[in-house]
């Protein structure tokens, strides 16, 4: 799985902004499948994806970065065992990604400077996404956290 996932990295064409969805998804499995193998059975990750839409086209490195976040920040910092699911859904020329996990949240002053895409807030990967996403017409991200409970990020990825 490291070497599927390294590899997915290293040849990605950076020239490219969109993938096929069933790309994004190969890359999200072998990261959570990297994790597992790190860090045990402490998490359990769930994911529902529509057939239909694998092939759809979407912005790359657009999911990942969230489930990594859900993982390594939700619930590696909460003492129990957790759960992280990804559903992604298509919609009338959209997709619907939602990724929520149970873990420990997102204190208010960091989820707003998350939601106004202050780079020194969630790391580089959520502003270089949020840059991305505010590019493409229709696309809508939301972060929302409660702590103690968990994260929830939705996203809308218009399609032709």
């Amino acid at each position: 799985m490291l070497s599927q996932y390294l590899r997915y990295i290293l040849e990605m064409d950076r020239t490219t902004l969109f993938v096929p969805l069933y790309r994004e998804m190969e890359l999200i499995h072998a990261y959570v499948e990297i994790e597992k193998a790190r860090f045990g059975e402490r998490f359990d990750f769930e994911c529902y994806v529509g057939e239909s839409i694998l092939q759809k086209e979407i912005p790359s490195l657009c999911i990942q970065p969230f489930v990594e976040n859900a993982i390594r920040h939700g619930l590696f910092e909460k003492d129990s065992f957790g759960k992280v699911t990804l559903t992604i859904d298509e919609g009338d020329h959209y997709i619907k990604v939602i990724i929520e996990d149970d873990g420990v949240g997102i204190p208010d002053d960091l989820l707003y400077l998350l939601m106004k895409g202050e780079s020194q807030a969630g790391g580089i990967g959520i502003s270089n996404i949020r840059r991305r996403l505010d590019t493409i017409p229709g696309a809508e991200l939301t972060i929302t956290s409660e702590l103690g409970h968990g994260t929830k990020v939705t996203m809308y990825l218009p399609f032709e």
